[in-house]
């Protein structure tokens, strides 16, 4: 539940920038939050114009852990097939901006049998992973959980993305890329 006494304060908000125009971060709602999700919501501009992941870099992802109190989370879910090349450099800048990080996605999607969605958090403290594998693992559509060591390898060589080098643009044939 959020505590309705924080002050909030929407970022390119009442017109002042073009959402095509706009970064990532007048996306979402600047706050000392617990949880930030990135907003996006369907109008004269598809979901692809409004979040696109050549917005989402490293920059970005420090600006969103700046607003986190401590204890808090960042939420993503990004679709993404083999080889990962939208999801491992995002996990890359998590891992630079946060003290924990954890994926969660289908077996089927790690297995690279097909695009899926791929849920990434960082969170300012340690995470509980034994309890949320063991969740993942239940729920009516089981997921797997990579945290620690098997989520450095799945990251690998991949570096978080830059301006200068950014994310590949959305491929929505390919299933990938989108937040």
């Amino acid at each position: 539940m959020i505590d309705p006494s924080l002050s909030f304060q929407q970022q390119g908000a009442g017109g002042r920038k073009p959402a095509r125009q706009a970064s990532i971060k007048s996306h979402f709602y600047v706050c000392f939050a617990i949880l930030v999700v990135l907003l996006a919501s369907l109008g004269t501009f598809s979901v692809s114009e409004l979040a696109k992941p050549l917005e989402m870099t490293l920059s970005a992802v420090m600006h969103m852990r700046r607003v986190l109190r401590p204890g808090g989370c960042l939420v993503l879910n990004v679709s993404d097939a083999v080889p990962f090349d939208v999801v491992r450099p995002v996990v890359a800048a998590l891992a630079v901006a946060f003290d924990d990080v954890a994926l969660l996605a289908e077996p089927s999607t790690l297995r690279g049998r097909r695009s899926g969605n791929c849920v990434l958090v960082g969170a300012t403290r340690q995470l509980p992973v034994p309890t949320l594998q063991r969740r993942a693992a239940s729920a009516p559509v089981r997921a797997r959980l990579l945290a620690g060591e098997a989520l450095a390898q799945f990251v690998g060589g991949a570096s978080p993305p830059t301006d200068d080098a950014p994310l590949p643009e959305p491929d929505e044939a390919l299933g990938r890329g989108f937040l």
